[in-house]
This record gives C-alpha cells, structure tokens and sequence, in this order.
C-alpha cells in the first residue's frame, strides 16, 4: 500500500485537469451558506423541500454529523454539489462544519457518475451498531412515533435515519419488543406487531405477554380469546391477497387488545376509528423524539 507522499510522487501524476482540485473543513454559518447558493445559478436540479426539512431538522437537533460528503465547486466558482445542506445549514442557522471541495473540471455538475453511490440506510447504521434484526427495528421505531400522527399512514416518513439511530440507542426495550414479535413474519409486519407490543407491555407487561404468545402460537387459547381471533382475521385476510394498510392492521392489534384487558370473549374484530394510546405513553413518545444533544 503506497503511502500518501508516495501517491502524490511523479509516478503516479495527478492529470492535469484535476490539478486545480483543493479541499479543506470549513465552518459555514448561515451568512456564508447563502453567499455559496448565489453561486448555483445553472444548476439542473430541483431542490428537494422535503429533503432540506430533513437535514434542518437534523442539523437543529444536533444529529447531522460531519462526513466525507463535501460541497465542491467548478474552477469558475459555480457550485456543483451541496445545494440542499447549503439551504439546510442557512435556515437552521446553526455554523456547521463541512467539507468543501473547489477547483473542479468544468461541467462537473453534469457528470453522470455523481450522486450514484448506495445510500446507507437506518437499518445498515442499527447493523453497524450491532442491532440484530435492524430492519424490522427502524421500521418500528418510526411506526411508534408516528402513533401521535393523525396521518398514520405517512409515518414511515416523520423520522429521520439519524433520529432513527439515537432512539434506539436510547431505548433498548424497542430491539426486544421486536425480538419477541418476529416469529410473526408470515401473517404481518414484524414493525406492526412489536409497535403494538411496546405500547401494549407499559400497560400491561404479564397481559401483554400472555397476547403475544397466543398470537404467535406459543400458547394455547380458545378460538374467542382476542390475540387468537386477531391471527385468524389476518392470516384470512392475507390469503385473500387484499392489501391491508398499515393503518387497519394497526388498528385492529389494539381492537384486540382492548378486548382481551376487559377479558371478554370475541366473534369478530371492528377496526378503531381512533387508536387510544395512555397518556404516560403518549408522553414518553414525546420525549423519545428530543436528541439528547439537542440544540437552542
């Protein structure tokens, strides 16, 4: 493996259109973030709302780290990459540090290779960190919080990955509910029970735990007992190959959940039109969603 003196001898030349090329870590405050969009003035792009939303977010509460992810410039100035963390950097008004790349060939906008890398996801940060069965695991965290919406079904889209990531580290009850769930994989989504479950074993933790393992088979009830009507209905209505929306299934963990806390036996299951989540959990959502490094 060369070393870095030795890549940068006369044996391995830079090509000369690339000689131009400077990097350095830069602290951009809002001032300087909105000089540098002056400079995207032929940018083919559209700017993404919601993406600057995200990374705003993010960068307010403390979770947008520093990465090799640059913003460059061409060598007449123009601004080829970073226009979305510029905006972000310039509405939070937060200084962030990035790295800034300039003296790029020209028409570097226009290359086709940029912006083609695999993206890395909240579930392949979980695996890095060690979270077994990450998927399933960011898939919950984001259908707990999304509970307080009252659009259910855009909860997938109401976390970041970052946030995503700082969640479960801060609450490792959330892996184990989804442990406990996964042997549900063939009748639901994993995310769908073990967000039910989570709420479901602060109530009630023997209660809760006798539902589940009825539900997965694991126990023995009676064809009225609620969990075991629950599997019966989804399992029917998955063989039928009806698309169930995340927001019935939902619906219809809790239609039987209450049923079972009051003991009573069930025929059937009718779905909520409101899903009542206890205050106390309600609240620890809530707080769940505030970074521990959150910024004024």
């Amino acid at each position: 493996m060369p070393t870095w003196e030795e890549m940068l001898s006369e044996a391995v030349r830079i090509p000369k259109e690339l000689e131009s090329v400077s990097a350095r870590v830069l602290m951009i405050d809002r001032d300087l973030a909105k000089h540098y969009l002056g400079s995207n003035k032929s940018n083919y792009r559209k700017m993404s709302r919601s993406h600057v939303e995200t990374i705003t977010r993010d960068i307010k509460k403390g979770l947008w780290k520093f990465s090799n992810a640059s913003i460059a410039f061409d060598r007449n100035g123009q601004l080829v990459d970073g226009q979305h963390r510029l905006l972000a950097i310039a509405l939070s008004g937060i200084t962030t540090p990035v790295l800034v790349v300039k003296g790029m060939p020209d028409e570097s906008a226009n290359n086709p290779s940029i912006d083609t890398g695999m993206r890395r996801r909240a579930h392949d940060h979980l695996k890095n960190n060690g979270t077994v069965n990450g998927r399933e695991v960011a898939s919950t965290v984001r259908k707990i919080c999304g509970l307080l919406l009252e659009n259910v079904d855009a909860f997938d889209r109401c976390v970041t990955d970052a946030a995503v990531v700082e969640i479960v580290s801060c609450n490792p009850d959330i892996e184990r509910c989804v442990r406990k769930m996964m042997p549900v994989k063939r009748i639901c989504p994993v995310s769908i029970a073990a967000t039910w479950f989570w709420v479901a074993v602060q109530e009630d933790e023997h209660l809760a735990h006798q539902f589940a393992d009825s539900f997965n088979g694991d126990r023995e009830c009676t064809n009225l007992d609620a969990s075991v009507k629950l599997r019966e209905i989804l399992m029917l209505e998955k063989a039928s190959s009806r698309h169930l929306t995340m927001r019935r299934q939902l619906s219809l963990f809790f239609s039987a959940w209450e049923r079972k806390k009051l003991n009573a036996q069930v025929k059937g299951l009718r779905e909520l039109k409101q899903i009542k989540i206890p205050r106390f959990v309600r609240d620890r959502i809530i707080e769940m969603r505030k970074p521990r490094t959150e910024l004024n």
